[in-house]
């Protein structure tokens, strides 16, 4: 995290430098500056996908879900809170990428709305076992929706 944060500080010094071209000691070609700003841009973007973490908690206990997200190390942002007895059944998703096909849970409300669970590597074995997890300690029913 720490070095995540060094690492932009270090990018945006040598923007303000590569912008600038005013140092002896660099030379800056015409269309170097405009694109080391647009390689920060991208790596400032990317570190931003990269360090952003879903938090999903199912308190059986307290018979609520909670999707959260957390950016940079900041405090939870609560994306999604409400009582498991509101939730009407619980399943697979297929998404379909350039990469091919990944996998992805989800959870339906009594009002209306699907809530994409995020998972890490959306392999279809890894969600269905997580899925099942999920609907044998809660008894949510299970929908799935894959072809």
């Amino acid at each position: 995290m720490g070095a995540a944060i060094f690492g932009i500080i270090i990018a945006v010094g040598f923007v303000v430098i590569f912008a600038n071209g005013v140092t002896g000691t660099v030379a800056t070609p015409g269309g170097t500056a405009g694109g080391v700003v647009v390689l920060v841009i991208v790596t400032f973007i990317f570190l931003l996908t990269v360090m952003r973490r879903w938090i999903v908690e199912f308190d059986l206990t307290g018979q609520k879900l909670t999707i959260s997200q957390s950016l940079l190390g900041r405090p939870n942002t609560i994306v999604f809170d409400c009582p498991l007895d509101e939730c009407t059944r619980v399943g697979m998703m297929e998404y379909r990428n350039d990469d091919g096909v990944s996998y992805g849970a989800y959870v339906e409300l009594k009002q209306g709305g699907k809530y994409s669970i995020p998972m890490p590597n959306g392999t279809f074995r890894d969600v269905s076992l997580a899925v099942s997890h999920l609907v044998h300690a809660t008894g949510i029913p299970r929908f799935d929706t894959v072809a």
